[in-house]
């Protein structure tokens, strides 16, 4: 069993101590004992309780902590560190600490846990009374027992500790190019008072890209606009901003910029996540690629420009067919609608047709006679000659059922007269 030998803490505070145990001891039970003598101590608490003194156990790390709550100065004095072994002849493994609790520690630290991504770096204050100030300073961790004292130490390939002492009352830990295997616990040792620290290192999150484009494709006609967003990181603001283009490998900053008779390229930099590229007045010799740049990075993007006459042929196109596709509707229920009307015309035809001769039919009397006069008149200088024929119809069917034709009926009667 091994743990630190004087932690110092200041009151109502709350400190978490780590007793490190032998690989062989991981099912073996543990706890906290209270007393000067291990012979009399008296049990606080075993593994994997929680209270006003909480232990876990943590054997994938071959450790247990001890997190103390809301302490003051009566909870000052010798505790032990502890795993059970059982029988006589095999006392438990055990190790010493004495906890100091006071309204000014004489070593304290800025945080007593702190975490960072793999890569990256922490940071930790060690502070200490003006009666260490020329106490031996270290940074010591867990894992291997060793201790960093004040300089610069490389701990592994891309790892490093630098410690550096104000002279006064502090000194400050850098660790960089943190380790997934850096996790684990660490303290301040100021002479003989150490304070444990837990580092946490973590996965790095997932980067967002340093510089973007909103559409890495855009397009547009000849003498319209485009507009091109170019997006960089908060780490980027400050660099140089750019926007470029291939035909001659040109470049324009923020500004604006004449690049051709008609053509221009507007840039504008909010100043925090993204600079608008505005280019107005195109021309077709416009197309082709161009990047944004920010600082050393750039992204690229394409232009394709179409002339108007074209852009407007597939407009009226897309309406023309659009229109035609609304004229044949309205064509159809015009046709509906006049088939309607003149089939209503023809009914009320039929029907005025049938009534009219209705009131129209006169019956002929059984004994009723027509006759028709022709006249004719020819003249020439000398003489009139006047002609008038007459004739007679038969009687009726029914007439000459009842009585023989006479024989004189179908005589025709003829007179002339010369003047």
């Amino acid at each position: 069993m091994r743990t630190l030998k004087h932690v110092a803490v200041k009151s109502g505070d709350s400190v978490t101590i780590p007793c490190f145990y032998d690989e062989s001891y991981k099912s073996n039970k543990k706890y906290w004992c209270h007393g000067y003598y291990w012979s009399s101590c008296t049990l606080v608490a075993y593994a994997n309780t929680h209270g006003s003194t909480s232990v876990i156990d943590h054997p994938t790390h071959n450790m247990f902590t001890v997190e103390l709550n809301r302490l003051n100065t009566d909870h000052s004095g010798w505790f032990w560190c502890a795993a059970e072994i059982g029988g006589k002849n095999n006392p438990d493994d055990k190790d010493y600490l004495y906890l100091t609790v006071s309204a000014a520690p004489r070593v304290s630290v800025n945080r007593s846990r702190v975490s960072g991504e793999d890569g990256s770096s922490v940071s930790v204050q060690c502070l200490h009374s003006a009666a260490y100030w020329n106490k031996q300073k270290q940074w010591c961790r867990s894992t291997d027992w060793s201790c960093y004292t004040v300089g610069r130490t490389y701990t592994s390939q891309n790892s490093a500790v630098w410690i550096r002492d104000d002279g006064n009352t502090s000194f400050t830990v850098e660790m960089t190019g943190l380790k997934k295997s850096d996790s684990g616990w660490y303290w301040c040792s100021v002479g003989d008072v150490q304070v444990p620290v837990h580092l946490t290192v973590t996965e790095p999150a997932p980067l967002s890209p340093a510089v973007s484009v909103l559409g890495s494709r855009v397009s547009g006609e000849e003498g319209s606009s485009v507009s091109v967003q170019c997006l960089y990181s908060a780490a980027y603001q400050n660099k140089q901003k750019q926007w470029c283009r291939s035909t001659d490998w040109s470049c324009y900053t923020v500004g604006r910029t004449h690049t051709s008779q008609n053509s221009a390229v507007q840039i504008t930099d909010d100043g925090k996540t993204n600079f608008t590229v505005v280019m107005t007045g195109l021309k077709k010799s416009d197309a082709g690629w161009y990047w944004c740049s920010v600082g050393d990075v750039q992204v690229p993007l394409h232009l394709n420009l179409t002339d108007a006459l074209t852009a407007r042929t597939r407009m009226n196109t897309t309406e023309n067919k659009g229109q035609t596709h609304e004229k044949k509707e309205e064509m159809i229920t015009i046709i509906w609608s006049l088939m309607g009307v003149g089939l209503l015309l023809l009914t009320i035809l039929v029907c005025s047709i049938c009534v009219s001769k209705r009131k129209c039919k006169v019956p002929r009397s059984a004994g009723s006679a027509e006759t028709d006069t022709h006249t004719a008149a020819s003249t020439s200088d000398d003489t009139v000659l006047y002609s008038s024929i007459g004739f007679k119809s038969k009687k009726s069917k029914q007439r000459s059922l009842e009585k023989p034709p006479d024989a004189h009926d179908d005589i025709i009667y003829s007179s002339v007269a010369n003047r």
